[in-house]
């Protein structure tokens, strides 16, 4: 069996552009693979009444919000997604995050979040 230090070796020295493209094909497939599987798991996991933080978001001030999952939709194309309602604090995090994307009135306590991906909700028996 070839060592990774074996394996880095042959890349970084001897390696032809025909090897290299076979590399990256093979990593590709297994990050892939290892996407879905995720998402499945996060499928499995991630339901109504789940209590959930938000990870891997993009906007980022996102990221760390908690909350409990009002919905949990499955449309026929494209990837499910969940409706999260934040509790307290996520929601004046979020109220003064300086952000005009997601406008939180002051009285508001609870907010709802939606087409959260369900891969980036992490569930509190993950943590």
């Amino acid at each position: 069996m070839t060592t990774l230090e074996q394996m880095t070796a042959f890349i970084v020295s001897d390696a032809d552009d025909a090897a290299l493209n076979h590399i990256i094909n093979a990593v590709n497939t297994r990050r892939k693979a290892d996407r879905r599987k995720a998402e499945t798991i996060a499928t499995a996991k991630v339901t109504k009444g789940a209590t959930v933080r938000l990870d891997k978001l993009s906007p980022a001030y996102l990221n760390g919000l908690r909350g409990v999952v009002a919905e949990v939709t499955h449309p026929r194309r494209g990837k499910p997604h969940a409706t999260v309602t934040l509790d307290a604090g996520s929601t004046a995090r979020l109220r003064y995050s300086g952000t005009r994307k997601f406008h939180v009135a002051p009285d508001i306590t609870n907010y709802d979040l939606h087409g959260v991906p369900l891969t980036c909700c992490v569930t509190e028996d993950a943590e």
